[in-house]
């Protein structure tokens, strides 16, 4: 029954895919800037470890090269993505008749936190955003299997 009471709201559907490809932020972007040859650094918002390596004014991950100069964000807290299925590169920022909502890179190997209309989504201050989501899922004690 509440099957069709939900389709005959006709909400559009929404299908998840995570997107794959490489996170840059101005943090990144400085070190990367700051000189030639290859460096280990995350790609991926802290989870792992990748070689990034420079020449003149592109970086080489992988099979992929960049203009160096696309990689910087407009603005300092900002994250540029590029994402290896599509072969885009584009800012972590959308602008809704709703609100504006991005990524907040806030360090060099840190997560980035949401968000909207200003409003961060996590502390950021003093904790980074994983930490800051660790410690309230350890304050709600969830308990395995309810």
């Amino acid at each position: 029954m509440t099957e069709g009471w939900l389709r005959a709201l006709r909400f559009p559907r929404y299908f998840y895919r995570p997107a794959r490809g490489y996170w840059f932020t101005s943090f990144l972007a400085q070190l990367i800037e700051s000189g030639e040859g290859c460096l280990n650094v995350t790609l991926d918002i802290g989870l792992t470890q990748s070689q990034v390596c420079r020449q003149g004014g592109y970086v080489r991950v992988g099979d992929v090269e960049l203009p160096i100069t696309d990689l910087k964000p407009t603005e300092p807290d900002r994250v540029v993505f590029f994402d290896v299925d599509r072969h885009e590169l584009y800012e972590v920022v959308k602008h809704t008749e709703s609100g504006f909502y991005k990524l907040k890179a806030v360090g060099l190997d840190v997560a980035p936190t949401l968000e909207i209309n200003g409003i961060h989504m996590h502390r950021i201050k003093d904790v980074d955003p994983i930490t800051d989501t660790l410690y309230k899922i350890r304050a709600l004690r969830p308990k395995r299997g309810a």
